[in-house]
């Protein structure tokens, strides 16, 4: 059965199905079915039809969508032509014949994934396009009696293109590796091609790169392939060229609980051919090193380029690193850390800065930190400076302390608001939980509202 159904507000169109008779086969013999009234006998026809007019025939329905119309068809009983007087669409409506973007598009609508899988057995034409969502992600786990190294690799060397499906890759490593595990992953990481985002995690907390068996191939798998996000997590002596590599593999970078091993000013051995701009960083807990790395004269050209820097600044860092001091756009300080040592860390300079952001996490002292912190911020923040987002962790329903400023801190704060040439809005970002949560950020809001009046009254307060 075919059911055409245009929706377009510009024109009425012309459709000319041409039916014809599906040849008799042994798997399709020909029968005679009996028709409904509105469909012709095996021929052409012309028939006019408001843009909403639908034309129906035999077909298990998919919707597919095109420059200027909605077009919802299926696989055909009867080959067919249509064309619309307007020249948005002109193709004959088979599925063999339909572009390869119409057939992704497709599948990229298909919402769930047990309708993706139904999707991709309906016709071959849309086997590949649902296999490249439904593999596009490949996890590969490790514990200590188990993998899926073996299983993986089976799939990849007895479907080798699916390979090139695969653009997302989150791969434990491990130190106790057996040599059957080793070979499939070693396999695998060769095979890839067209990863584009990374994780790349050691086992049992941090595991140490100098006893990683499958570091070589690590190191030429992330030379290959084309990544836009790498997150390394847990590992320890990570070599200062591999440090380097890392630094030049992706625009957007994440370290976690990262050591790395002092082998002084090494020159890296492991560079990209076509190396990328590292333009968002993300240091999370133990990535000390890593900041001191980045801070050394030979590291100045991979932050060269970095626009966005989330810091989980430990008391002992040192500062924003002179490199960035032009390039910075964005800056965001997890304040955990800060909350005990009583001031965010010194601000250079930063004559491209147009945003901080401070992630509180609930203490005794997280209001009395803000009170010293916001102020100092005001004053020495640049004037390209457009935003100050304060952002709250979840906030349970049994949080009862105040959250706000005192009203005198509150006040103080407002009086430096006005005083700035350029003053930035203050953002106010906040997650609560439970039943009254409506009501408790209409408490919230208000507060905030009355204690600055005149960032209120300008609008720059915002909750």
């Amino acid at each position: 059965m075919v059911h055409v159904m245009l929706i377009n507000d510009c024109r009425w169109h012309k459709i000319k199905p041409s039916f014809c008779p599906r040849p008799a086969t042994e798997d399709f013999p020909t029968t005679t079915k009996p028709r409904p009234e509105n469909i012709p006998p095996p021929g052409k026809f012309e028939h006019s039809v408001a843009p909403t007019h639908a034309v129906t025939s035999e077909m298990s329905q998919v919707t597919l969508m095109g420059s200027g119309c909605q077009l919802s068809l299926a696989s055909m009983t009867y080959g067919g032509v249509m064309r619309i007087a307007n020249g948005l669409l002109s193709s004959t409506m088979t599925l063999l014949s339909l572009p390869r973007e119409i057939l992704d598009d497709v599948a990229q609508k298909v919402a769930d994934l047990e309708s993706l899988k139904a999707l991709s057995l309906s016709a071959s034409q849309f086997r590949a396009p649902c296999q490249r969502i439904l593999l596009r992600s490949l996890t590969l786990n490790h514990q200590r009696h188990a993998n899926n190294y073996t299983p993986a690799r089976i799939l990849l060397c007895g479907s080798p293109h699916v390979a090139s499906y695969i653009t997302t890759l989150n791969v434990q490593l491990s130190e106790e590796t057996t040599f059957p595990a080793l070979r499939s992953l070693r396999i695998i990481l060769g095979q890839l091609q067209t990863v584009r985002r990374c994780r790349i995690e050691g086992d049992s907390g941090a595991c140490c790169w100098d006893d990683l068996l499958v570091a070589p191939d690590v190191v030429e798998f992330i030379r290959r392939q084309p990544l836009e996000e790498l997150h390394v997590l847990f590992l320890r002596r990570v070599p200062i060229p591999v440090l380097a590599l890392l630094f030049s593999s992706a625009p957007k970078l994440s370290f976690h609980c990262i050591y790395v091993r002092p082998d002084g000013e090494a020159a890296p051995t492991h560079a990209r051919s076509t190396p990328s701009h590292m333009t968002h960083l993300r240091l999370s807990i133990r990535t000390q090193e890593i900041w001191d790395a980045l801070a050394r004269p030979r590291f100045a050209n991979y932050a060269a380029h970095l626009r966005k820097l989330t810091l989980h600044p430990a008391p002992e860092h040192s500062g924003i690193i002179p490199a960035v001091t032009h390039t910075l756009e964005h800056i965001c300080f997890d304040c955990l850390s800060l909350l005990k040592v009583g001031s965010i860390l010194p601000l250079p300079p930063l004559t491209s800065l147009r945003s901080i952001e401070l992630i509180i996490h609930f203490g005794g002292t997280h209001e009395a930190w803000l009170g010293n912190n916001l102020p100092r911020l005001l004053t020495s923040a640049p004037a390209t400076l457009e935003m100050i987002t304060v952002t709250y962790g979840t906030i349970h329903h049994f949080v009862r302390f105040p959250l706000v400023l005192q009203p005198e801190t509150m006040s103080m704060l407002d009086g430096v608001l006005s005083h700035c040439s350029t003053p930035p809005c203050i953002r106010w970002r906040l997650s609560f939980e439970g039943d009254d949560r409506g009501e408790r950020l209409a408490a919230f809001t208000m507060c905030v509202q009355m204690g600055l009046p005149w960032g209120h009254e300008r609008g720059k307060v915002i909750v």
